[in-house]
């Protein structure tokens, strides 16, 4: 994370208990709506991989 861009634009989303399925047109919708830093919460099935796939 860039802490200085967070800085300006101190919103974070928090994602929990999404799907696979449902990572890409979440970012999709998140991107769209300028929001810039999101958090994928680790007690979420598969975190690791939706990290994963979020960050592409």
């Amino acid at each position: 994370m860039d802490v200085t861009k967070f800085k300006k634009k101190p919103v974070m989303g928090i994602l929990r208990g999404i799907t696979l399925n449902q990572i890409e047109p979440l970012i999709s919708a998140v991107l769209k709506s300028g929001l810039e830093t999101l958090e994928i919460a680790m007690n979420t099935k598969e975190a690791t991989q939706l990290i994963a796939k979020a960050k592409k």
